[in-house]
């Protein structure tokens, strides 16, 4: 049944440009920002980078079960990523065995996208749907090294658009963003935020 399903799918989304070509159960030994993974704790506390990293040891030895502890005031949290036109509103720490990331979310005034003709991007992966989570998964290439502000208003339109194609209006869309430099997340969910991803960062 799971390869009908799949084979369908594949079929159905030949005839436009944005494939689904991949649909996967959830499988809570792959590491995904928005599946149901990961406990989520929220902080309202205006904690500062080291307060925030204590409770992230804290939370590590308590158990070992993936968590995603998120720090939503910042006030007193630096920035370290500097975005000219982004607001930083959130750090997310994320841990999954080895795997730790240290994700900044800025959020931006959206200016309207008519078409995605301009774009600066380019679809580098068949897409994945989480059985479990119905989101929807693509990679793109930055073909710019224009900051955020530049080109983060194509992402809604770009989301919806693969959202109708593949006929899951509903579903969340999850980009993930390449740069040769950076790495970013963007949601369906949460329009007018990005996240970067810091990589390689490990809490001993």
């Amino acid at each position: 049944m799971f390869y009908e399903m799949k084979e369908k799918t594949n079929i159905r989304n030949r005839e436009n440009k944005y494939y689904l070509s991949t649909v996967v159960r959830l499988d809570e030994t792959i590491d995904r920002y928005t599946e149901g993974v990961y406990e989520k704790i929220f902080i309202e506390q205006a904690l500062s980078k080291e307060e925030f990293l204590e409770t992230i040891k804290m939370e590590m030895k308590r158990n070992t079960k993936p968590k995603q502890i998120t720090l939503t005031n910042v006030t007193n949290y630096p920035d370290a990523i500097v975005r000219n036109d982004g607001r930083f509103s959130e750090v997310t720490f994320s841990f999954l065995g080895k795997n730790h990331r240290l994700m900044l979310t800025h959020r931006y005034d959206l200016r309207p996208a008519v078409s995605l003709t301009d774009a600066p991007f380019i679809i580098i992966s068949e897409g994945t749907l989480g059985l479990i989570s119905n989101v929807l998964e693509y990679d793109v290439r930055l073909v710019t090294s224009a900051p955020p502000e530049d080109w983060v208003h194509y992402l809604p339109i770009f989301t919806q658009q693969i959202k109708e194609a593949n006929d899951f209006k509903s579903a969340e869309t999850v980009v993930h963003i390449l740069s040769d430099t950076e790495e970013f997340i963007y949601s369906s969910n949460y329009p007018d935020a990005l996240t970067t991803i810091v990589e390689n960062h490990f809490v001993k």
